[in-house]
Parts: C-alpha cells; sequence; structure tokens
C-alpha cells in the first residue's frame, strides 16, 4: 500500500493530539484529587479543634460541680432561672475571656454556643462548638 503525500504527517499529528489530551485529563484529575486531599486534612483539623473545645467546655462543667447552672448565671444573670441564650463565646485559645475566635497560627475560627430550650418537662442545654475556615473564597463550618 502507497501512502500519499502528507499522510503520514497527519497522523503524527492525530497521534500527538489524541496523547496531549490524555495527558490534559490526567494532570486535571491528579489537581483535583491533590486538592481533595487537602480539603479532608482541613476538615480533619476543624474536627479535631471542635473535639478540643468540646472536652474543654465539659472539663469547665466538671470544674464547676457538674452542673450547668453556673453558665445560666454566666450568660443572663438578670433573667429568670429558666431562660438563657443563645450565648456565644470565642474560644480562640480556651478561655472564657478569649480576645479572639480565631485559633492562632491557623486560618481556623471557633465558638461555642449555648441555648437552654424549655420543655414542659425539662430544661434541655444545647451546646455547639463551631470551628469555621475560608477556602478557596467558599465558608466552611464544621460543628
Amino acid at each position: 500500500m502507497r501512502l500519499r503525500k502528507g499522510q503520514m504527517i497527519m497522523e503524527v499529528i492525530v497521534a500527538f493530539t489524541v496523547t496531549v489530551i490524555a495527558l490534559v485529563a490526567l494532570l486535571q484529575l491528579t489537581r483535583r484529587s491533590v486538592g481533595s486531599a487537602g480539603g479532608s486534612g482541613r476538615t480533619s483539623a476543624a474536627t479535631a479543634y471542635a473535639n478540643a473545645g468540646m472536652e474543654w467546655v465539659t472539663n469547665e462543667k466538671i470544674i464547676n460541680g457538674g452542673s450547668w447552672e453556673w453558665l445560666r448565671k454566666k450568660c443572663l444573670p438578670d433573667e429568670p432561672a429558666n431562660i438563657c441564650g443563645p450565648t456565644v463565646y470565642c474560644l480562640g485559645i480556651l478561655s472564657w475571656s478569649s480576645p479572639s475566635c480565631d485559633i492562632s497560627n491557623t486560618e481556623f475560627s471557633r465558638n461555642v454556643r449555648f441555648e437552654i430550650q424549655n420543655d414542659a418537662a425539662q430544661r434541655i442545654l444545647e451546646v455547639k462548638v463551631v470551628v469555621s475556615w475560608v477556602e478557596g473564597g467558599f465558608g466552611y463550618t464544621e460543628i
């Protein structure tokens, strides 16, 4: 079989184009997987910060006699015993008097939210430690 003039160069160009498309697709997949790994690493760090905040709050309860009654007084001292919050405290440095919600030398901020909900039968205290961060222009939160 005889090749026509220019047929060989066209085969090379087509093969090169297919190879380039395949390489670009592989590079994009690699970039996405690396980005996902970084995102999951930040989510894991945020979860660890949230857990540390919750452990600290639990220890505060133990230090104050195992009751949350001290919190009601801290929360709204002039209100009746069955009303509180929602109240938010910054826990950047795990202290009630933390000057900032930002966790030092990180991209994360942390706060704790307390709210007492009155039920006919009982009072329920809802405690949430919230860690948030911004990544790629989008805000994320871990509770």
